[in-house]
């Protein structure tokens, strides 16, 4: 079925084609023990590509490309997986909020005890020397409140923030930004990766949640950051908008991306590849599916089809030629 585009105010708004070919035969299979099938959340790429990891409800594997070879970590259940910036190392948090980082080879870095608490992020620094963990508040912390693990020290602090506080780690400058407001008064705390107050700012304007492509060509700025009815694609981080999907609004059709968890390729810009979620799924006869969309084509070029209770966990391949789907296996399709 061919949809057509148009022009308005200079933004391309357009109706997704449902021109996207399903997939052939993937070109390699690794089949997976029982403990690592799933239901999954993530896929993860290591040591520069050469591995993946596989964060399941009850656990972490982790799969060498080269051999097919995959190991089990499910010790007190897995609550959350991390990976470093360049995929050498794993911070991975079990749901006795114990933390233990490893190297892509499953020596530890890190042991050590969090306070039990609601996690609302892990992240990285820059050089990969720190693990910093966002969490709110939960059991036994009645604050925000941000941990910092200094890896070469062996060596955990914990911030605790004051209510009402917005904390989020800026992976820019490698800070940790606390947005206080009081009265009619705002102001930003800005620590850095050694636990201590840097200075205290005037909050800039929010800036809108967005995923930039690898070289930074284009940026997906998700529904939720828009309002009803619209995903934006723009040039750059900051730049025009180049596409503007409209959220489907005829029954049986295609109008628009309801895309979950988008991830751009790794090397072309172009792509993006992300979970589509179907509406009404019962009465349309339609399935959620996992899409590669082509920015420059305006058009999807490749449809994963799913059926059942639970989605594979997805990704690329580290050289961005292939697309990696992993359930009871993890199957590898080559994407022209």
């Amino acid at each position: 079925m061919r949809r057509y585009s148009w022009l308005l105010c200079g933004v391309m708004v357009f109706s997704v084609p449902l021109s996207g070919q399903s997939p052939e035969n993937p070109v390699r299979t690794i089949p997976l023990p029982a403990g690592c099938q799933h239901p999954f959340r993530e896929l993860y790429r290591y040591n520069e590509g050469r591995r993946l990891g596989l964060q399941a409800s009850v656990g972490f594997c982790r799969i060498i490309i080269s051999n097919g070879s995959v190991r089990e970590f499910a010790e007190g259940r897995i609550e959350s997986v991390t990976p470093s910036p360049k995929g050498r190392s794993v911070a991975i948090v079990n749901r006795s909020y114990r933390i233990a980082v490893q190297d892509d080879e499953g020596r530890s870095q890190f042991d050590g005890q969090l306070e039990s608490t609601e996690l609302a992020a892990i992240y990285w620094s820059s050089d990969e020397s720190h693990v910093i963990i966002l969490s709110i508040p939960g059991e036994d912390v009645e604050v925000e409140a941000a941990t910092i693990i200094d890896l070469p020290q062996k060596k955990m602090k914990t911030i605790r923030f004051g209510p009402p506080a917005l904390v989020r780690f800026d992976v820019k400058t490698d800070t940790i930004r606390a947005e206080q407001e009081g009265g009619t008064t705002r102001k930003v705390l800005v620590y850095g990766l050694n636990g201590q107050l840097l200075r205290r700012v005037i909050p800039s304007k929010t800036q809108r949640e967005r995923i930039v492509s690898a070289n930074r060509k284009y940026s997906y700025i998700p529904k939720h950051e828009i309002g009803e009815g619209d995903t934006l694609i723009q040039r750059g981080s900051t730049g025009p908008t180049v596409l503007r999907l409209p959220e489907r609004k005829k029954r049986g059709s295609r109008q628009g991306a309801l895309w979950d968890n988008p991830e751009w390729n790794p090397v072309n810009d172009d792509l993006l590849l992300a979970l589509y979620l179907s509406e009404d799924t019962e009465k349309e006869g339609r399935l959620n599916e996992i899409d590669v969309f082509s920015v420059s084509q305006k058009k999807i070029i490749r449809v994963f089809p799913q059926a059942g209770d639970h989605t594979p966990a997805y990704g690329w391949s580290a050289d961005g030629k292939q697309v990696i789907l992993c359930d009871v296996s993890c199957s590898f399709y080559t994407i022209p």
